[in-house]
This record gives C-alpha cells, sequence and structure tokens, in this order.
C-alpha cells in the first residue's frame, strides 16, 4: 500500500506499507518531470557534454543557472531534430535498427509479400518492445499500408520487425518528421553556478548548446510540488452552496463534498436540463443521520459505490450511492469507541477501508489502526467477520489421513502441515473409529509426511494398541481454544464468533481468552 504525501514547505514523501508492522518513508524517485515553463531567453543556453542513457555528462550553462540545493533535481534539455529515416525492405524474417521517435510519423509499405509487419516501439532501450496500434499490415490483407501516427512522449526508440515471412519483397519506409528531441538528465554533483554533473535518464538529442531547457518544478527553490500561478486558473461560479474545507471525493461521475457547517452532503453534478452543474442535497431523505456534522471522507467503488463518513461525535455512517439506479441510501454504524478517521485504498477484489478508532482499553486511551473486512467472505460461514478491533484464529484446510498405527504412541500418517503442541481434530475415519471427533496434540517423533497422537493437553501419549485397526479414510485439522494475541483488548469484554456462529462473550486477561470448545476459525473483538 503506497500513499503520497504534499505539503507546500516539504518536499513530497511516498509512504509504504508492506506488512502490519513494515512502514517505511521516503522522498520520491521522479523519472520524467514535473518541469517548470521553459527558458525564454535565446542566450541563456545549457550544454551536455555526452547521449547516451545511463552516462554520466557534465551540463555547462552560458549564465548563472544551477545552485547546490540542484544536486538530485531533474532537468529537461531539447533539441531541434531533422527528419530521421528507416529504409529498407524484407526478404526474410528479420528486424531493423531503431531509431528516436518523437511526434508526427509515418509508415509505408510497397510490393508483393507474404508475411507480416509491425511497426513497434521500446521505452526501456530496447529491453522490452510493444507493438504500435494500427501500424500493423499482414499478406492477409493483401495490401501495403500508409499509417501516420503521432508519438507525444520523449524516451521511446521505434523499429520495423517482418515476421511469418514465406515469399516475396516488401520495401518500407519509416519517416519521423521534424520535431524537438527531448532529453532528461538528473544532476548529481554541484560544481559551480554553470556546471554540474548529471547522469542521464533519458537520451539526448545532441551535445550543441540549445536555450530549450527547463528545471524541475520538484525542489525547495521553486516550492512544493511546484508553482501554479494564479493567471493560470479560471473558474466560473456554477452553485451557491459552499464546501466546507475538506477534500472532496469522485464517486462515479459526480464529485461528492460535505456543504460548509458539515451537515449536508451534496453531489456536484451536470444538469442538461438546467445547462450547468448543480449540487443536490444527498441528505434530504435523512437529515438527522449527519448529526452535528461530517468530519472525514472516503469513497469506496467496489464491490459497492458507498462514500463513508466520519461524525463529529466519533460514530461512522455510509451512504449507498449508485446514481443511474437513483439509490442514496444511508446507514449507522456505532463502535465501542470514536472514529477519527477513514481512507480507502485499493485492494485486489474490493476496495480496502482503513480507519482510526480511539478506544479506551483497561481504562487507557488507545488508538489503533482497523480494517474493515470484505463484504465477500465467500462460502464458508465460518469466515464471516462481524467484531470490531478483532483478530482470527484460521487453522486452515482438513488434511487426508492414510494411516493410523496401533501403538504407544499412536503414529498418524498425514501430509504434515502441523507443528509440535498444535491441536488436531480428528473425523471420519474407518475402523479406529475410537479416534473420531477427538481433539488431541500433535507430538514427536514427526516427519513431512506422519506425527504421533498426545492428548489434548499435550501431557501424556496416546496408546492404540487396544484401538480398532484403522482401515480407510479421515482427516485430520488443526483447531484451538486458547488464544493468547489479544492484549490489545486487556480488560475487555469481546464478541466470539466461532465455526461460523455466535460463540458468547469472554474477557481478555493477559490478552487471553479460553473457550470451553476447540474450534477451527475463530473471530474474536
Amino acid at each position: 500500500d503506497i500513499m503520497y504525501i504534499v505539503h507546500e514547505n516539504h518536499e513530497p514523501r511516498k509512504l509504504s506499507r508492506a506488512g502490519h508492522t513494515d512502514w517505511s518513508i521516503q522522498n520520491i524517485n521522479y523519472e520524467d518531470g514535473p518541469f517548470i515553463d521553459e527558458n525564454a531567453s535565446v542566450t541563456y543556453t545549457i550544454t551536455p557534454s555526452g547521449t547516451e542513457t545511463g552516462t554520466s555528462i557534465t551540463l555547462t550553462a552560458s549564465t548563472s543557472t544551477f545552485t547546490a540545493n540542484d544536486v538530485g533535481a531533474l532537468w529537461q534539455i531539447r533539441h531541434p531534430r531533422l527528419d530521421a529515416t528507416l529504409l529498407g525492405s524484407f526478404g526474410a524474417t528479420q528486424t531493423t535498427a531503431s531509431i528516436d521517435c518523437e511526434g508526427d510519423f509515418k509508415l509505408t509499405t510497397h510490393g508483393t509479400w507474404s508475411g507480416t509487419v509491425d511497426l513497434e516501439r521500446s521505452r526501456n532501450d530496447g529491453v522490452v518492445w510493444e507493438k504500435v496500434s494500427g501500424g500493423r499490415v499482414s499478406s492477409k490483407d493483401d495490401a501495403n499500408i500508409a499509417f501516420s501516427g503521432n508519438e507525444p512522449d520523449s524516451g521511446y526508440i521505434y523499429r520495423v520487425n517482418m515476421s511469418s515471412y514465406t515469399s516475396g519483397t516488401c520495401t518500407f519506409d519509416f519517416l519521423v518528421l521534424d520535431h524537438m528531441h527531448t532529453g532528461i538528465a538528473r544532476i548529481s554533483a554541484y560544481t559551480s553556478s554553470t556546471v554540474v554533473s548529471a547522469t542521464i535518464t533519458t537520451t539526448m538529442g545532441s551535445t550543441t548548446a540549445t536555450s530549450y531547457w527547463s528545471s524541475s518544478g520538484i525542489r525547495g527553490i521553486e516550492g512544493y510540488p511546484g508553482k501554479i500561478l494564479g493567471g493560470q486558473i479560471t473558474f466560473l461560479q456554477q452553485s451557491g452552496y459552499g464546501s466546507k474545507y475538506m477534500q472532496a471525493v469522485l464517486g462515479g461521475d459526480a464529485i461528492l463534498y460535505i456543504e460548509r457547517g458539515g451537515e449536508k452532503v451534496r453531489e456536484f453534478v451536470y444538469s442538461f436540463e438546467r445547462d450547468r452543474f448543480v449540487a443536490p442535497d444527498l441528505t434530504v431523505l435523512s437529515e438527522h443521520i449527519t448529526g452535528d456534522g461530517i468530519v472525514d471522507i472516503g469513497y469506496q467503488s467496489r464491490p459497492d459505490s458507498i462514500l463513508w463518513c466520519v461524525r463529529e461525535d466519533g460514530d461512522l455512517l455510509s451512504m449507498t450511492y449508485n446514481r443511474e439506479q437513483d439509490v442514496v441510501a444511508w446507514s449507522h454504524h456505532v463502535t465501542d469507541g470514536d472514529v477519527e478517521s477513514v481512507a480507502v485504498i485499493p485492494g485486489t477484489n474490493e476496495d480496502e477501508v482503513w480507519l482510526i478508532v480511539k478506544r479506551e482499553i483497561n481504562s487507557a486511551t488507545k488508538r489503533y489502526v482497523e480494517q474493515l473486512q470484505p463484504h465477500d467472505w465467500g462460502s464458508d460461514n465460518a469466515d464471516m467477520f462481524f467484531v470490531d478491533s478483532g483478530l482470527t484464529f484460521d487453522g486452515g484446510s482438513s488434511v487426508a489421513i492414510t494411516n493410523i498405527t496401533q501403538a504407544d504412541p499412536a503414529v498418524v500418517t498425514a501430509t504434515n502441515t502441523f507443528s509440535d503442541g498444535d491441536q488436531v481434530r480428528i473425523t471420519n475415519v474407518s475402523g479406529m473409529t475410537e479416534v473420531n471427533d477427538t481433539v488431541f496434540s500433535v507430538a514427536t517423533p514427526m516427519s513431512a509426511s506422519s506425527f504421533s497422537l498426545r492428548d489434548s493437553s499435550d501431557s501424556v501419549d496416546i496408546t492404540s494398541a487396544s484401538f480398532t485397526t484403522y482401515t480407510s479414510g479421515g482427516a485430520v485439522i488443526q483447531v484451538e481454544n486458547n488464544f493468547t494475541t489479544l492484549g490489545h483488548l486487556e480488560g475487555e469484554t469481546v464478541d466470539i464468533a466461532a465455526g461460523g456462529a455466535f460463540y458468547g462473550t469472554a474477557t481478555v486477561a493477559s490478552s487471553t481468552i479460553t473457550l470451553s470448545s476447540f474450534f477451527n476459525t475463530v473471530h474474536a473483538g
């Protein structure tokens, strides 16, 4: 999970979460801008000493240009470029050399031949090539091609490729028209106001002096994250319903925002009937729901469109929102604590909803980062998670048994995914039915395909010499009744869901709760 953080007085940062306790924050390594407006003086030039990507060069300015604060910043340097061409013919499956391409281009083929011709491009100096959309012609088309296009980005190289060739001669010409070649370099060391060292990140067009250059917009001298001049912004008032000083969110095709005062949610959407943007009230049928006001919002688009709102008193609200179906439905969610903030980040199948919750735990104030669990828990009711600030024990799937010995101790033959001391339940064994529906402890000796049995308290070996002979079948699954990781809820009475049903309550003492029965899946919170 990655979040980008910006502030006008500080360099932008990237906050990364690789795990519950694995967080890092670092500067952002920009690769292609942004850049401020290009230099406008023809006498202020910069000369690069090299052109190839990855090489170390010197940038020499014609006047005082650089400062020591520029180390690490990107500089964009452009050179005018004449027409570039690839001309030739194919008489076999082969690929041409590559040329830089930025701006307008044209590919033309001629002749009678059989095969497939593709125009391809690469952003990483030919490591990975991709087909250019529209730039393909094959013999089955029974025609040649005259294809024109535009490459708006700098740093790409193009080539022409013949594949599946069988006969004939295909003559081709690929033309890149007059344009500007854009190179980028990252300053690595400061020498003086006119000389710096740099590393080329995007190929330079020439080693000649050029007045077409611009510096990074992400550096302290320019302000963070860069300047937006007032003259560049225009606006036209569309609604008289002002917004609270809170970030709005995009909900489908509409902007959802909190009205000034915090007690109404409005959608900013275009009305064809009125030929302007309007801002209808989405709380009109539930005016009471927002209480004394909303202090934070987050929008979840998957699996359902929901606007999550944090109320001033710490309660959580949700607004199921589907404008296409005229659905606006509010819900009120109460927990044993106060929700202070909400954030939504993309997930694999569902967007993830995260909360900061202030709770009174064992007479002490705690703040926890908590995640709402997915709406879709699958087909197994044991995976239903309907507790707050909870943790889960999941013993995993059952393992098939292929034999149990009549010995002291009894040895079970099965794929051993367990650890010494784990509790397991055995079921559906034929023959040695004495072990069915009984909880045992896994014990040594054990291997990857077997383990011995002790009683559920892990104190006495199970002697099976007098048991009925094992004949076939059976399964073993991990279970547990003692849970020791609930220290974050010390002293609290927790609700327990076990085996897909409500078990009851228990009070956490020394981070632990103990159930009277063993279960494969338990949620407590």
